[in-house]
């Protein structure tokens, strides 16, 4: 973990984290039985790819209410978000 990242967070990813690291703490997080609940948050950023990750969260969307866990996703909205 960088020196600027929270160890007192399950789990937590920082501004250097692609979609595909995203994609690996959501799926983790599902899978703990320690983890009751979701929030992600997220910008774009020059390694975070958008186009890429709006299929990610639909599909964690799905998983997480069929796990009957609640999930949030927030994003700071830049252009490309909003037409993803």
């Amino acid at each position: 973990m960088p020196y600027f990242g929270s160890a007192k967070n399950p789990i937590d990813l920082t501004g250097q984290a692609t979609s595909e690291l995203y994609n690996a703490a959501f799926g983790a997080s599902l899978l703990s039985p320690t983890i009751h609940g979701m929030i992600s948050l997220y910008c774009e950023t020059a390694l975070f790819d958008i186009d890429n990750f709006s299929p990610i969260i639909e599909r964690t969307n799905k998983q997480f209410q069929a796990a009957k866990k609640p999930a949030v996703f927030c994003s700071w909205e830049e252009q490309r978000q909003r037409n993803a």
